[in-house]
């Protein structure tokens, strides 16, 4: 083991000691049995042999590689809200023993939970009732389109209404979540300012409104920009008789400032693993809710949570609903750290974060606005997109041919220096999307600002710099497609 410092991360069969192993086999007690037929069994399983506390060291060295909302200088991920999940609300471990399929009399406490924050929720977006069976975002998506549906097949309309209308400033997911539902789907597009072009939806409707079901908007929109005229937008929707559903992936701007329900939403959903502090990505999973006005509580999935005699029961006695969307109700611990955040916070608390989501969006967005183009001009939400347009002249010699570098060459040296890389190419193919929620420090804004701006200088003068970074991470820059396409995972004795 010879040179091996405290941070250097060497590969495990090298630290490999014969006899070294960190376990031990209890004697077997049964008669030995081989189930597999010869030729899947192999004579030798050459893995690394290395003591617990080696196996412990050099697994923790890996973990501090990671890039964490808890370890990162700032977690720019745009339309993600990766918000510090606090430490508070993540100890759950007096539900540990709880089994999902326990009968109602032995769980009613967490049956009360479920109750009162599907009740918080609906407040807090103004829904007449919603569920939190969806198991995260793209699912409660799924949820609502189904509902959608229901409610036009009830109608006798379910045939005939068979378009959903998607903004190409939308959350990223609801293409997919209304083509699984059997949906074809139209884009509705932006203006100039970013904002939905209602003069450009009239028309579709006016062409076609009989034939759409549904509108899928995202507010604030994924170009970090709050439609003023959302209730025109609902209006002209409704007069043709289709539906409106909203992402609500960007409500951290909105929290306890405006409610979907008073915008003329029909149905819509909210990310407790972005809004409401729950841990996603690595730290998952995520959770889901959908609320619904009241012409929609009726297709709402069941069962649902009721109160009756002071007990709660899962009813199912609802005929019009779409049915169960998740077995076990949802995600409930993911519920119970949402229902401690906001408990925690208080509704002062709410009102507080979404304001300082969107002040600390705004100053973020003015520096980096220094550094590269926005987007678009004006105040932002809660986040922001900024051009790569200073990028696109420098170019390097790739294969044989000139490669144009791009916000992708950007990123990757942010990642450099700690950061995770922002969203990129999305929902702008030239864009960079950062959001830095109500958990950046100014101090950490500042920092990301004067990083980007020298790797910004730096490939203006050097672009193999850049056209080459990552040069610090454990893993250098991959082909993108072909590690896409032929990924390798398998650690290989010898490199043969």
């Amino acid at each position: 083991m010879a040179g091996n410092s405290a941070h250097e991360i060497i590969p495990l069969n090298e630290l490999s000691r014969e006899g070294a192993g960190g376990y031990r086999l209890p004697s077997l007690e049964v008669p030995f049995q081989t189930p597999l037929p010869q030729k899947y069994l192999r004579a030798d399983l050459p893995l690394p042999q290395l003591t617990e506390h080696d196996a412990v060291r050099e697994f923790m060295k890996r973990s501090h590689t990671n890039t964490s909302v808890d370890g990162s200088p700032l977690f720019p991920l745009g339309s993600c809200t990766m918000i510090y999940n606090p430490a508070a609300i993540r100890d759950v471990a007096v539900f540990a023993n709880l089994h999902p399929l326990q009968p109602e009399q032995t769980s009613q406490g967490a049956l009360r939970i479920l109750f009162d924050l599907e009740r918080i929720l609906s407040e807090l977006g103004g829904a007449a009732a919603g569920t939190l069976q969806p198991a995260a975002g793209a699912h409660s998506e799924l949820t609502a389109v189904f509902m959608i549906a229901a409610y036009h097949a009830s109608r006798g309309e379910g045939d005939q209404r068979k378009t959903v209308l998607i903004p190409d400033s939308a959350h990223g997911t609801n293409p997919a979540s209304a083509a699984m539902a059997g949906y074809n789907v139209q884009t509705a597009p932006s203006n100039k300012s970013g904002r939905l072009d209602l003069e450009a939806l009239t028309k579709i409707m006016e062409e076609k409104g009989n034939t759409v079901a549904a509108l899928m908007i995202t507010q604030p929109s994924t170009f970090g920009i709050y439609d003023e005229q959302i209730k025109d937008i609902t209006k002209v929707m409704h007069d043709y008789g289709a539906q409106v559903f909203c992402d609500g992936a960007n409500f951290a701007a909105l929290v306890n400032r405006v409610k979907f329900g008073d915008l003329g939403i029909d149905v819509f959903h909210f990310n407790l693993h972005k809004t409401f502090g729950v841990p996603h990505g690595g730290g998952g999973p995520g959770a889901g809710y959908t609320g619904a006005a009241k012409h929609l509580v009726p297709f709402l999935p069941t069962p649902r949570i009721e109160s009756s005699m002071e007990r709660f029961v899962l009813s199912f006695d609802h005929p019009q609903s779409i049915g169960t969307v998740s077995s076990a109700y949802g995600n409930f611990l993911a519920d119970v750290m949402a229902d401690k955040y906001i408990l925690l916070m208080g509704s002062d608390g709410l009102m507080e974060s979404s304001g300082v989501a969107v002040e600390a969006g705004n100053y973020q967005h003015q520096l980096l606005s220094k550094i590269l183009p926005p987007a678009f001009g004006g105040v932002v939400m809660h986040e922001g997109i900024v051009l790569d347009t200073p990028l696109r002249g420098l170019k390097v010699n790739s294969d044989g041919r000139a490669k144009q570098l791009t916000v992708i060459d950007l990123v990757k040296a942010l990642t450099d220096l700690g950061y995770y890389a922002p969203t990129v190419g999305f929902p702008l193919h030239d864009g960079i999307l950062t959001e830095p929620t109500h958990s950046a420090s100014k101090a950490a804004m500042d920092a990301f600002a004067r990083d980007l701006k020298e790797a910004v200088e730096h490939a203006t003068q050097d672009p193999e710099w850049l056209a080459t970074s990552p040069h610090s991470t454990l893993v250098g820059r991959l082909k993108e497609a072909e590690s896409d396409r032929n990924p390798v995972f398998t650690w290989v004795k010898n490199g043969k």
